[in-house]
């Protein structure tokens, strides 16, 4: 009987893991070389769950195609990391965060930072943390507050960036703070695919090459102006 009983268990467990869903939202940005930009990380449930009461997250940006093939690190994490937005009252667990709560009061070590996962690409990586100070879910059926992504851009960037998740998760049982059904969250798609298109610097030319070209148009003119005064016509081929 005991076994019976684990086995369906076990079976409950699987399914309301199965049918849970929580899925992030980053708009796709177009920014220019060169330049900072910021993003907001939003999360909403699906499925067979409605809402979380902690969360680790690890955000990390890797190029596209098309983005400087070969060339790493052209659009990475600002430095110090984004302090995520607690005041805004659509965070998640806004009154009830316990991050929150130990960073107003001086206490505590940040849950959020920058680090490097890819050493040939500084500060590609974001990793942010809360919980509840109850335990308690919070509802994220419609679209919640996670945080802010901010990015430096490169000069020598170009083409397309993406936003991806790395090992990341949401504990949605709130009878259990600890981990006991943790659900990983998905990336959206489309217009909220967390995709950076960079447009790349325009070239201009060396100043000695532009003094060059200015003086050859210059000579080019006035030959022809002293020809059409002379009336000497061009020699002909």
């Amino acid at each position: 009987m005991i076994r019976v009983l684990g086995a369906v268990a076990a079976v409950v467990l699987a399914t309301a893991c199965a049918e849970a869903g929580i899925i992030l939202s980053i708009a796709n940005q177009t920014v220019n070389a060169g330049s900072s930009f910021s993003v907001d990380v939003l999360a909403e449930a699906t499925g067979g769950t409605s809402g979380a009461n902690s969360f680790v997250l690890d955000f990390q940006i890797v190029s596209l195609s098309g983005a400087n093939p070969g060339v790493v690190g052209q659009v990475s994490h600002a430095v110090p990391a984004a302090v995520p937005n607690f005041s805004n009252p659509n965070y998640v667990f806004t009154g009830d965060s316990l991050a929150d709560s130990l960073w107003a009061g001086g206490t505590g070590i940040p849950s959020w930072s920058v680090s490097t996962i890819n050493p040939a690409w500084n500060n590609d990586t974001y990793l942010v943390a809360d919980m509840t100070n109850s335990g308690s879910n919070a509802t994220l059926l419609t679209s919640r507050y996670i945080a802010t992504l901010n990015f430096d851009v490169t000069a020598a960037a170009a083409g397309e960036y993406q936003i991806l998740l790395g090992s990341s998760e949401f504990d949605v049982d709130d009878a259990n703070p600890f981990g006991e059904l943790p659900v990983t969250p998905i990336m959206a798609s489309g217009s909220n695919a967390g995709i950076i298109t960079v447009n790349g610097l325009t070239s201009v030319p060396e100043p000695g090459s532009a003094v060059f070209g200015g003086l050859l148009l210059a000579g080019v003119f006035a030959w022809q102006r002293r020809r059409r005064l002379s009336g000497t016509p061009a020699a002909k081929q």
